[in-house]
């Protein structure tokens, strides 16, 4: 266990490897443990109770919520695909407004990973319930012309079509979730709600840290 402060924001904070729920409260410096019972809340269709962190465009669409983040390094599939996992996210798999893409327009950017990848012989979208891809205009997309032909899916930007590349090929991406929520939405979570959130996305652990 290691207990410190993050330099880059202003909360206490607590690496823990073992433990499903931790919460801390600053005030008097004690540690409440909540049963490994615990679970990450789901944002999907719960627009009132969760929003979009700050350095995600709020991208909403009817009933979803869906939260983007551009990133402009370009990487390769798998590494898109992580730095999204570190974001508690994915790549995004929806369609999104047209209007998202114009920064890649204006730099000349045509295409983006997103996140379909084959599996076994299926195209698999890796969304957080992962799913096979039997119709890619359920997705609000089509493929372009002879595609699909390698394993890892872009988005021609251009065309709004899918495309396949080679995983190793470096692009830009987009990453995706449903938001966070605002406070505890599970019987199972205790913290107050004024306490700020953090989930580990991959793991579905939950960590709850107060402010200074």
């Amino acid at each position: 266990m290691h207990y410190g402060t993050n330099k880059e924001n202003p909360f206490r904070y607590i690496n823990i490897s073992d433990m499903l729920f931790l919460c801390l409260n600053r005030s008097v410096h004690k540690l409440v443990f909540i049963s490994p019972g615990a679970r990450t809340p789901d944002c999907e269709g719960m627009q009132d109770m969760c929003r979009c962190h700050k350095s995600y465009t709020d991208a909403t669409n009817g009933m979803q919520r869906i939260c983007l983040k551009r990133f402009s390094e370009k990487k390769n599939w798998k590494g898109a695909f992580v730095t999204c996992a570190n974001e508690y996210s994915t790549l995004v798999h929806n369609r999104v407004p047209d209007s998202f893409f114009e920064h890649f327009r204006n730099e000349s950017i045509d295409i983006i990973w997103i996140g379909i990848r084959k599996k076994l012989g299926f195209y698999i979208v890796e969304a957080p319930v992962e799913s096979v891809l039997k119709n890619a205009s359920a997705l609000g997309f089509g493929w372009e012309a002879e595609e699909p032909l390698h394993e890892c899916v872009a988005l021609n930007i251009s065309s709004g079509r899918l495309v396949t590349r080679d995983c190793y090929n470096e692009h830009e991406y987009i990453c995706q979730n449903a938001g966070f929520p605002v406070y505890p939405i599970s019987n199972s979570l205790a913290c107050p709600k004024e306490w700020l959130f953090y989930y580990q996305y991959l793991r579905k652990d939950c960590i709850a840290l107060s402010l200074f």
